[in-house]
């Protein structure tokens, strides 16, 4: 019976006849693999045990309980994990309150609206209040050019190009920018836990966050 000892730079067979001491040093060698075992080649038990005691010298302390060891190694990964993946929710850069309109308004309106406020995105309601879209200056370029001399007198809400996104005020703002990936969408409106409007997110929001945020780590 022979065990192999595996690490950096290590790949060594010792001999030995007991099954416990492969055990053991196959546990030291976890603990330090740049120890050297080499000199562990003579067939017999007593040049095994030898070079296990060397391991454990060199190692400092005793061989620690494999359980034991992964459950450390466990919370180490856990805790660098933690550290890089940083959350930051989507309410925290989001503008609100929003700024909406009807979406029976003439486009003459919506124009007025993204010329004094400065925004690109601009909720619509319908009737009973909620919100159904949202439309953005794009859309109103698009219409001004396919009928320019009527745009002005259609309905906003007939403009609208783009299904309705909904988003959690508590998302991470990663999981929003690969629905906006995926969905082909740049805005979002953000629900409270009682699916009320409590603001507008956009792609902008996101990136802002990348640039003026230092220690968050976007992964994608």
């Amino acid at each position: 019976m022979s065990i192999t000892i595996y690490g950096p730079g290590v790949a060594d067979k010792i001999p030995a006849k007991v099954g416990g001491v492969g055990r053991a040093v196959e546990q030291v060698a976890q603990t330090d693999a740049s120890s050297d075992v080499s000199d562990a080649t003579d067939n017999n038990e007593h040049d095994a045990l030898s070079t296990f005691e060397q391991l454990k010298q060199r190692s400092g302390s005793k061989p620690k309980n494999p359980q034991k060891q992964v459950s450390e190694a466990y919370e180490q990964q856990k805790e660098i994990v933690t550290n890089h993946h940083q959350v930051i929710h989507v309410e925290e850069i989001m503008t609100s309150p929003i700024v909406t309109l009807s979406g029976r308004q003439p486009l003459k309106i919506l124009d007025k609206v993204f010329n004094d406020t400065g925004y690109r995105h601009i909720p619509l309601v319908g009737i009973d209040s909620k919100v159904v879209g949202i439309i953005t200056d794009r859309d109103l370029l698009d219409v001004k050019f396919t009928h320019p001399e009527t745009w002005s007198i259609q309905d906003c809400e007939d403009a609208l190009q783009r299904p309705l996104m909904e988003i959690n005020e508590k998302t991470d703002i990663r999981l929003l920018a690969q629905r906006f990936l995926s969905e082909h969408q740049d805005a979002a409106i953000v629900m409270d836990f009682e699916n009320n409007p409590r603001g507008i997110v956009t792609l902008t929001d996101i990136l802002k966050a990348i640039v003026n945020r230092p220690e968050l780590e976007f992964w994608g």
